[in-house]
């Protein structure tokens, strides 16, 4: 089960939701900005114990598929959030 979505705009700014809601409603919230690519965001833990996001899929409603450098984007955006 899929708990989260992504969008990344462009400039790379990303932004991560709850899956209740869909990507167009999100994107609304964002209109100044562009959707480049969007998807499902899965979570795990690799081998250091680190918090890993991985991006896959697609929006059915924006017409987008995740990138492949999206995973790097998520990864960089819990990085940032847990260094204090």
């Amino acid at each position: 089960m899929n708990n989260a979505k992504y969008i990344v705009f462009n400039e790379r700014k990303v932004v991560v939701f709850p899956a209740l809601m869909e990507h167009v409603e999100m994107a609304k919230r964002f209109s100044e900005w562009k959707p480049t690519s969007a998807g499902f965001v899965s979570f795990g833990v690799n081998e250091e114990g680190d918090v890993q996001l991985s991006g896959y899929g697609e929006s059915i409603s924006l017409k987008l598929k995740a990138a492949p450098d999206d995973t790097r984007l998520l990864t960089r955006l819990t990085r940032d959030a847990f260094e204090l």
